[in-house]
């Protein structure tokens, strides 16, 4: 894939082989990644608070592969069921075969992700 930036001024997602030098421009993040000898690579990365990030990266060869892959972010939560538990500080007691409505206020600081 080449080094192109999209319209928005940000890289594309994709595979990239560096051969001598790379940068991708994400938003308020820039990454470097260039050759600085033979089977080795060095990275830069500055982010939004100004905080930077150089680590070396050996290679097996004089070409390095990467791929830049958008992630969920960390606070989405994965499915795991349909239904949910809610505790009330009062019991409900119901007799055999009868049912009940329940209404209750969720706060949206719960944390909760209804789909």
């Amino acid at each position: 894939m080449s080094e192109n930036n999209v319209e928005s001024g940000y890289s594309k997602y994709g595979e990239y082989a560096i051969v001598d030098r790379l940068e991708l421009t994400l938003p308020e993040t820039i990454v470097k990644i260039e050759r600085i000898g033979e089977h080795a690579f060095s990275y830069f990365r500055q982010d939004s608070e100004g905080k930077i990030i150089e680590k070396m990266i050996p290679a097996k060869s004089n070409e390095l592969k990467i791929e830049l892959a958008p992630i969920r972010p960390l606070n989405h939560p994965a499915r795991r069921t349909g239904y949910v538990f809610l505790k009330f500080d009062k019991e409900i007691y119901l007799s055999q075969n009868s049912a009940a409505s329940i209404f209750c206020s969720l706060s949206d600081r719960s944390g909760s992700f209804f789909g």
